[in-house]
């Protein structure tokens, strides 16, 4: 198990205490999930089953974009499983609805981690040394 393997098992561990998550996602490298600029994953849903595919280039960042990039996909993980009504619902307020916006919200409100995107690239970051801010409105 890679560093970023490690990471989406650990953060998903803690999810899964406070919310009724599904029961397991795969994670696999995937060649197609990096462009060699601020994509190193990609959340996917087919039916029940949730995949978390990871660039091969993912393992050669900081821990902090690798937490911050698996934090942020487990949120679309999580977004994936339920309606947003149901999301509303559950953590007692109106979602954004954007699901990038979303994705960031609920792993916010869930673990209380909040996910910045560094700069120059915009690549996720979690920790006190990021040099970002909240996800600009229109960033794919």
């Amino acid at each position: 198990m890679n560093r970023f393997e490690e990471r989406i098992a650990y953060w998903w561990d803690m999810a899964s205490r406070h919310v009724d998550a599904p029961t397991e996602i795969t994670v696999e490298e995937r060649t197609d999930a990096g462009d060699g600029g601020r994509h190193y994953a990609y959340c996917e849903v087919d039916g029940t089953n949730i995949t978390i595919a990871y660039s091969p280039g993912i393992l050669d960042l900081p821990q902090k974009h690798i937490d911050g990039i698996a934090l942020h996909e487990l949120g679309h993980a999580i977004d994936f499983s339920y309606s947003q009504k149901y999301l509303d619902k559950m953590f007692g307020m109106k979602l954004d609805s954007d699901p990038e916006h979303r994705a960031d919200e609920i792993i916010e409100l869930l673990l209380g981690e909040t996910i910045q995107y560094d700069r120059p690239n915009y690549v996720q970051c979690v920790g006190d040394t990021c040099m970002g801010g909240s996800r600009p409105r229109g960033l794919r």
